[in-house]
């Protein structure tokens, strides 16, 4: 890693120069880089950096560092979107359902920050397989206030939660009601009625 000596010399390093070397952390999934890597960025970048600290999550959170991924996380004094889609992310890539609704929780009440089309479907994931339709239907509504009830993984997400909570018959009319359908939207309706028997 070549460009690593740059920081390892104590030189300024731009947000997007520690971008490539993050990813390049993330490449090499090494999270003994990881660690030095994060140690130079305390070091050089005394203020915060949003960007930074968000790629720092991701780098953590995909080297398999959860508690340090969580440890950057909770330490930021101002979160967005893209850091909360990583940091849930990460639970969802360990099936952690029932932290990974807690996350949504404290984003949607405690940041204000509502959820988009890439990450409507990991929370609705996480309602599927924690057999909680009621935030399942919370967040259908929360779908359609924010019009993104046109987007088929979207609606492929809502139609999996209603399938696999069992509401066979919310599924089947969410399903005929729906505009667009590809594979997934078939294979959701004929789990659930698999499921149903």
């Amino acid at each position: 890693m070549a460009s690593y000596s740059i920081v390892e010399c104590g030189s300024t390093v731009r947000p997007n120069t520690l971008s490539h070397l993050i990813d390049s952390c993330i490449d090499s999934n090494s999270l003994d880089l990881c660690y030095k890597l994060h140690g130079y960025v305390r070091k050089l970048r005394k203020e915060s950096d949003l960007f930074v600290e968000t790629k720092l999550v991701s780098m953590y959170a995909k080297c398999g560092s959860h508690e340090n991924a969580f440890e950057v996380f909770d330490a930021m004094s101002e979160r967005n979107l893209y850091v909360w889609s990583a940091i849930i992310g990460a639970w969802s890539r360990k099936r952690k359902w029932g932290e990974v609704m807690e996350l949504v929780y404290s984003m949607i009440e405690i940041d204000n920050i509502v959820p988009d089309d890439f990450l409507f479907p990991k929370i609705l994931q996480a309602c599927g397989n924690c057999g909680d339709l009621e935030t399942g239907r919370l967040i259908h509504g929360l779908v359609i206030k924010c019009r993104m009830n046109n987007q088929v993984c979207v609606n492929n997400s809502i139609l999996a939660v209603y399938s696999k909570c069992g509401w066979l018959n919310s599924a089947k009319r969410f399903f005929e009601g729906m505009e667009m359908k590809d594979t997934v939207s078939w294979n959701a309706i004929i789990i659930g009625y698999c499921q149903e028997g």
